[in-house]
C-alpha cells in the first residue's frame, strides 16, 4: 500500500511537470529567459559525455559555455536560486585532478562555470559530488552522506541518488544553502545525520539576507465550533452605532425632598416649597 502511494504521488507531480526544449549552445538569451519563463529556481548538471572522448572541445563547450549561457539567462530572468552540479576537485591541481583534467581540462572548464555563477550575482549552491559511475542507488543503505566545505576532498565516491536528495534538500532550504560550495562523497564511518543539519555546518560565501518579518492577524478568540462559553460571546466586537468618543450624558438632578424626608428644625430653612413645613 505504501509503495501505491508513493507512485500514486510521483505520478501526481508528473502530471504537473512541463518539459521546453533548449539548446544551451545555439540558443540565444531571450530563447533561453523564455524557456526559464517564471521558475524561481534552477538546477543545473549537465557535462560533456564520456561517451565523445574524442571532442576536444566537449568541456569547453558544455561544461563551461552552455552552462555559462544558462546562468547570464537565470541572472535576466531574475531567477532567486541556482543550483550548479560540478565535480570534486575542480579547485585543484594535484592528483586525482591532473588525471581527470587529461579529458581536455574538464575541471579546469567547470571551475570556469562556477566562477561565472559565482560572478553573476545569483544566489546559488555549487554542489560538487565524488565519483557517480559505479554506486548504485543501494549505497546509501551502507555508506552515509557527508557534506564538507570547498577543497576537503581530493576523492571519494557518492551515489546519483544521494545527490539527488541532496539537491531537493537544497532547493527546500535556499537560505540554509545560500551561497555556499559544498562537497558531497558517502562514507561508510560517517554518522547518519539529516542533510539540512550537513548544509547548515558548511560556512556561507556571502550573508544571506535578513528574513522578513511577516506579521499574521492577531488570531480571535472566539470558538470557531461548539458551544459558546459565555451567551454573550455573539457580541463581544459589538459596538455603539454613535461616535467612537460620544459625548458625556448631563448630570442627574439631586432627588426631591419631601416634608416626610425633613426631621428636625433644618426643615424651616428649605425654600422648595413642596418640602416646606407649615408653622403650628
Amino acid at each position: 500500500m505504501y509503495i501505491f502511494g508513493t507512485e500514486k504521488c510521483v505520478r501526481a507531480a508528473a502530471e504537473k511537470l512541463e518539459i521546453v526544449e533548449c539548446d544551451l549552445e545555439k540558443q540565444t538569451q531571450e530563447g533561453l529567459v523564455a524557456a526559464i519563463g517564471d521558475a524561481s529556481l534552477v538546477v543545473c548538471s549537465i557535462g560533456a559525455s564520456e561517451k565523445e572522448i574524442l571532442d576536444v572541445t566537449g568541456p569547453y563547450r558544455i561544461d563551461y559555455m552552455s552552462t555559462n549561457n544558462l546562468v547570464q539567462a537565470a541572472a535576466a530572468a531574475r531567477v532567486e536560486h541556482f543550483i550548479l552540479v560540478t565535480s570534486l576537485g575542480t579547485n585543484r591541481i594535484g592528483f586525482p585532478a591532473f588525471l581527470l583534467n587529461l579529458f581536455w581540462g574538464v575541471l579546469f572548464w567547470k571551475r570556469r562555470a562556477e566562477e561565472a555563477l559565482i560572478a553573476s550575482g545569483i544566489p546559488y549552491t555549487i554542489i560538487r559530488p565524488g565519483g557517480m559511475e559505479r554506486p548504485t542507488d543501494a549505497f546509501k543503505e551502507t555508506h552515509n552522506l557527508v557534506v564538507a566545505a570547498e577543497d576537503t576532498y581530493v576523492g571519494g565516491l557518492v551515489s546519483n541518488l544521494q545527490v539527488a536528495e541532496l539537491i531537493g534538500c537544497v532547493a527546500k532550504n535556499r537560505r540554509a544553502a545560500y551561497c555556499k560550495v559544498v562537497e558531497a562523497v558517502a562514507e561508510t564511518t560517517a554518522p547518519l545525520l539529516p542533510m539540512e543539519q550537513l548544509l547548515a555546518a558548511v560556512p556561507s560565501k556571502r550573508e544571506p539576507p535578513a528574513e522578513e518579518e511577516v506579521k499574521s492577524e492577531p488570531k480571535s478568540s472566539l470558538p470557531t465550533s461548539g458551544r459558546p462559553l459565555s451567551p454573550y460571546t455573539p457580541f463581544v466586537d459589538l459596538k455603539p452605532p454613535s461616535s467612537p468618543s460620544p459625548s458625556p450624558s448631563p448630570p442627574t438632578p439631586p432627588p426631591s425632598v419631601t416634608a416626610d424626608d425633613v426631621r428636625g428644625p433644618e426643615a424651616s430653612k428649605l425654600t422648595n416649597p413642596t418640602c416646606a413645613v407649615p408653622k403650628t
